[in-house]
């Protein structure tokens, strides 16, 4: 069974990853696995992906690519999204999962709409090998003074945070509904690092969107996804 618990980089630079000292992996591998002392033995980067060409959707099933703010990414998706497999792995204990993640348009968080729940919540997923490791929602939502669509994200569903909370960018262009509109997309850097000791692994991400606009729903939210990597990490 995989560890629910979980560490979240907010706003770690993926590019920068290779500088990333040793010492924050290892007192990462402290809080996974209580007070044993571990050291890491090996890091390797088994996928990679920006999703530039068509040939970058490999191993990935349900991808698509399309232009966002001027580069490409996989989406855009609404109630969809894809899996990516890898087969074939070497002896690890953990992986460490790492994206961009966009939230296109009117994403509304927690936020539940009616009676009938049929405008929310915003809900995101990845699940590793059908185990859901996140699930929670994001806000695109403007905070007024005393009103805010709130969000479940850096957390789980359903904890309450600000929209827009732990991004790292929030003024970005909207895509279709808020198309130009500065905010109405924001992005999240994501990176995870999980127990998994299998030779195969299976990573899905998928939303679970609402809204009561059903005539173009994804141009009213939507997401898109970019820089994706899985590294392996052996430890001892």
């Amino acid at each position: 069974m995989m560890s629910k618990f979980t560490v979240n980089f907010v706003g770690y630079h993926m590019r920068s990853r290779q500088k990333r000292p040793a010492i924050g992996l290892l007192l990462i591998l402290l809080v996974v696995f209580g007070s044993c002392h571990k050291e890491i033995q090996s890091q390797k980067e088994v996928f990679r992906s920006d999703f530039a060409t068509p040939a970058s959707l490999q191993g990935i099933e349900g991808g698509v690519l399309n232009n966002y703010d001027g580069k490409t990414v996989t989406g855009f998706y609404n109630n969809s999204g894809f899996t990516l497999k890898i087969p074939s792995l070497e002896k690890h204990d953990l992986i460490l999962v790492e994206f961009d993640l966009y939230i296109h348009d009117t994403w509304g968080g927690n936020n539940t709409g009616d009676r009938d729940n049929t405008d929310g919540p915003d809900i995101w997923e990845l699940s590793i090998d059908d185990e859901k490791v996140i699930r929670t929602t994001f806000s695109n939502s403007q905070c007024l003074a005393t009103y805010c669509l709130q969000q479940s994200y850096p957390k789980n569903y359903p904890f309450h945070y600000d929209a827009k909370a732990s991004a790292y960018l929030t003024n970005l262009p909207g895509r279709c509904s808020l198309v130009n509109v500065a905010g109405g997309t924001t992005l999240y850097r994501i990176a995870k690092i999980f127990n998994h000791s299998a030779s195969n692994i299976k990573l899905e991400f998928k939303d679970l969107l609402k809204q009561n606009n059903t005539v173009d729903m994804l141009c009213d939210e939507s997401w898109s996804l970019d820089n994706l990597s899985v590294s392996i990490i052996t430890v001892n």
